[in-house]
């Protein structure tokens, strides 16, 4: 959000958290239950206003994540309930602040970190490193006793780990790890329910470079350094789970960077071999075998290498990172002809490859990260045609080399430093 938009009007209201609590009347529904199932657009624009004027900034995000989260679950594919998510949105940017403070670095030590993931709801932090460990880091500063303190490690893979993905329910913790294996470990630290528990190993023949789990929970997708992408089943109903269901042979270079769409409707793939590959759902909302894997919707080539990509915009244009130093946009929306399969824009704001990308589906912010050490945070505007990606914070770290970075639901930014081992906190 730009500064200047700030309604400081809003921040010293009462935090009222009836809406959201189960504990109203025994037979009453809360205010978020009525939005949820309230199908016309001008009724719902005014019941969520009126619970906004309830709240405190904190609480902005848990109806954000409520919203989310029957939208997931639910397995919706529900128009008004996505125009319900955006008029949220749009009231929330007043809320936000450009992330660019530094807050705080906390995890320093002497292993390399190779990759952070933020728990959906954004209260946890989970770093892989090159001493072949998982830590799990407290992000909620109103939780002060575990704010940035190690809650859990998890020390169960024979090599270092290079990629990490939460479940969209923040049960379950995938890691895929150079020893070859994709593990998914539970990290429910709330109830405990199979907290540090391995739920089950996958092998595969190479290295995994890339996981990532599907808005529904029920798929996993890797990349591996065989330029493969596998695709599992770890629905722990199906009598399948585990199983792979694809193995894909659609690059010739190492995979970077695999990913679903916030909605689900699309995986995006980056590659060594200067190509990035889009694949459609087509199938039922809820069906595992649903994507059409044999025939890439999109193809992108390039003149250098793919590091990463990342979805943005409610899933109507995709931005691709390349060693080029450009970030590119196209448009991946079938609907909309006037930008499908088109190059939308470049951003040329850095002048080092492209090695991070970080979508925040909250703000509408798009984080980019590049080798020099450079942050640029854009605010994606589709309303505003002549300035679609527009710059408004610029982040120079000191380090030479900027290994990763992410956008948290809680409006971090989130950076780890592979110079200095660390994690930096921007807020």
């Amino acid at each position: 959000m730009l500064e200047n938009d700030i309604n400081d009007s809003y921040d010293y209201y009462n935090d009222n958290s009836s809406y959201y609590s189960d504990s109203n009347d025994g037979n009453s529904k809360s205010d978020t239950d009525n939005i949820l199932n309230t199908p016309p657009k001008e009724v719902i624009e005014v019941k969520i206003l009126k619970i906004f004027q309830k709240l405190h900034r904190n609480s902005l995000f848990e109806l954000a994540w409520i919203i989310n989260k029957t939208f997931f679950y639910n397995h919706l594919q529900n128009i008004k309930l996505k125009k319900l998510h955006k008029i949220c949105v749009k009231v929330r940017l007043s809320h936000f602040y450009v992330p660019t403070k530094n807050l705080l670095s906390f995890a320093e030590n002497s292993e390399i970190i190779t990759s952070i993931g933020i728990s959906t709801n954004g209260q946890y932090l989970a770093i892989g490193r090159r001493n072949n460990n998982a830590v799990i880091y407290g992000l909620n500063r109103l939780k002060k006793n575990y704010y940035t303190k190690a809650l859990l490690t998890i020390s169960r893979h024979t090599n270092w780990i290079s990629t990490v993905s939460y479940s969209p329910d923040d049960n379950y913790l995938a890691t895929g790890s150079w020893d070859c294996s994709i593990l998914i470990h539970g990290v429910n630290l709330v109830t405990k329910h199979d907290c540090g528990k391995l739920i089950i190993k996958i092998t595969y023949n190479f290295a995994i470079t890339s996981v990532n789990y599907s808005p529904l929970g029920d798929i996993l997708v890797a990349g591996s350094l065989d330029s493969k992408i596998i695709v599992y089943d770890i629905n722990m109903n199906s009598k399948n789970f585990g199983k792979k269901l694809y193995l894909l042979n659609k690059h010739t270079g190492i995979i970077n960077s695999i990913c679903f769409s916030h909605y689900g409707g699309y995986v995006g793939s980056a590659s060594d071999d200067y190509t990035s590959n889009i694949f459609e759902k087509i199938g039922k909302w809820s069906a595992l075998k649903s994507f059409d894997f044999d025939n890439p919707m999109l193809k992108f080539k390039f003149k250098s290498y793919v590091k990463a990509l990342s979805f943005i915009s409610y899933d109507e244009y995709i931005a691709i990172g390349c060693a080029d130093s450009i970030i590119y946009i196209y448009g991946v929306n079938k609907q909309n002809l006037t930008s499908f399969n088109k190059e939308i824009m470049k951003l040329t704001g850095h002048h080092h490859a492209i090695l991070s990308l970080s979508y925040s589906y909250i703000t509408n912010f798009l984080a980019t990260g590049c080798v020099n050490g450079r942050i640029i945070i854009y605010y994606c505007d589709i309303k505003d045609k002549n300035h679609f990606l527009k710059e408004i914070g610029r982040i120079d770290i000191k380090y030479l080399y900027n290994n990763v970075i992410c956008l948290s639901p809680l409006n971090y930014l989130v950076i780890s430093n592979s110079n200095n081992n660390n994690i930096t906190l921007y807020f």
